[in-house]
């Protein structure tokens, strides 16, 4: 029996009189009944383990019904599956020597799994990569590290935009409607007469209903008391991304330059019709798998923006803003540097 076990030591210990002890490591199983298994299946040999050897009927004893978290026939619903049966990302679960399933998965980010393992090498907007490989804010992502935000000087800082918007369907309502002219004059900078459209067929600009024509027209109106006020045309929202014909309209015509070029052209039309002076487009979904967008919407949709800006400067009417999604999920598709 000592001969199994390296670190076995014989110590002496005298009590009072001539009392001898040797002191042996107890070789006990780490399971039974009684002391079931923190992880995997108890043997009949009172031995944990996840195989068959340990699991299988006729020589399990307790904590049967453990199933591995993965296995080659039920992938990870996120990651890799090691042969130990564990999910996970980066060369411990995704390399070629111990994956069974799913192996071609990778990190959000890169925590020092090498580049290979990971989609891009760090978050989007600055946020934290997880020891594990995953984007995100909270302690779990960042435990204590700290991130660093410029921020405006409170005591110089001016407000030189109040942005508000009026919805064509509030007339519309069968209680408090409210007309255009009930906006409070010298609040505003500018107001975003939500929405219009966008003809997923033609790609040209149309009122969402053809009376909302009659209440923009009151919009506008109100540039004659405040000649400072701006007034826009919002396009998108959130509807406008759901399941039907304009769900793709603007990851199609950020992709196409033909697709633009008819945009660019109806846009600036709709505008000089009916005097508005500008843009604010709510496409607030671009690359979002769960609204409809594609993965080349991230690199597209700056290479639009800065193409819409260059058609509208050659007008005049060339105020232009952009509406973003406040949570990261949406917010992370954006690339707002070069936005």
């Amino acid at each position: 029996m000592l001969s199994r076990h390296k670190n076995v030591s014989l110590k002496f210990v005298l009590f009072g009189f001539a009392f001898l002890a040797i002191v042996l490591p107890v070789l006990a199983q780490n399971c039974s009944k009684d002391s079931p298994c923190a992880t995997g299946c108890c043997s009949k040999d009172g031995w944990c383990g996840t195989d068959e050897e340990h699991c299988g009927a006729g020589n399990c004893v307790d904590t049967c019904d453990f199933k591995l978290q993965c296995d080659k026939n039920t992938p990870c619903e996120s990651g890799c599956c090691s042969k130990a049966g564990y999910c996970g990302l980066g060369p411990d679960y995704c390399g070629s020597d111990v994956c069974v399933s799913g192996c071609d998965s990778k990190a959000e980010c890169d925590p020092g799994f090498g580049s290979e393992w990971a989609e891009k090498s760090d978050c989007p907007l600055n946020v934290c990569c997880s020891e594990f490989g995953f984007c995100g804010t909270t302690k779990e992502f960042c435990g204590n590290k700290t991130v660093k935000h410029d921020t405006c000087d409170k005591k110089t800082a001016t407000l030189d935009r109040v942005v508000g918007y009026y919805e064509a369907w509030s007339v519309r309502r069968p209680c408090n409607k409210f007309w255009p002219e009930q906006i409070p004059l010298g609040i505003y900078t500018h107001i975003n007469f939500a929405f219009a459209t966008i003809d997923p067929e033609t790609f040209e600009v149309r009122p969402d209903r053809t009376t909302d024509l009659k209440v923009l027209s009151r919009v506008t109106a109100l540039k004659r008391q405040d000649p400072d006020l701006k007034v826009m045309i919002a396009l998108g929202g959130w509807t406008f991304s759901d399941p039907g014909p304009t769900q793709m309209v603007f990851s199609d015509i950020a992709r196409s330059t033909e697709n633009q070029k008819k945009f660019f052209a109806s846009i600036t039309k709709f505008l000089s019709t009916y005097d508005l002076d500008g843009v604010d487009l709510d496409w607030e979904y671009p690359e979002a798998e769960d609204r409809n967008g594609r993965p080349e919407d991230y690199k597209n949709f700056p290479t639009f923006m800065a193409n819409l800006k260059s058609a509208l400067d050659s007008t005049g009417r060339n105020e232009l803003s952009i509406t973003l999604p406040a949570s990261y999920w949406y917010l992370q598709h954006f690339d707002i540097v070069k936005l």
